[in-house]
């Protein structure tokens, strides 16, 4: 393991990917108290370009307006619209989108 070609890919070298400062971070959860819970951290461990939203309603155009490298989003009980919304979106945004998990 560790040998060139384990990967079908190679990362890119590190001068062109961002620093975590840099990312643009979208958290999105209805719950504002894990929203807040998981925004801390984030601005903790140095990632200082963070977004919070608590509603989905026009999700595509926030994410649009946002462009953020990564998302963050709550799934702990879903219906079958924010499943259906989240599908679309993955495919769209072609961003890495995280299920956040329960916090306590």
């Amino acid at each position: 393991m560790g040998a060139k070609g384990d990967f079908p890919f190679s990362p890119p070298p590190k001068s062109k990917m961002p620093s975590s400062a840099s990312l643009a971070i979208l958290v999105i959860d209805e719950n504002r108290i894990r929203a807040s819970i998981i925004e801390a951290g984030l601005r903790e461990t140095g990632h200082g370009n963070v977004t919070v939203i608590h509603d989905i309603t026009g999700i595509a155009r926030t994410i649009a307006a946002i462009n953020p490298d990564v998302i963050v989003i709550d799934l702990e009980h879903p219906n079958r619209d924010m499943l259906e919304n989240i599908f679309q979106l993955s495919r769209a945004v072609k961003r890495p989108v995280a299920r956040s998990r329960k916090v306590w």
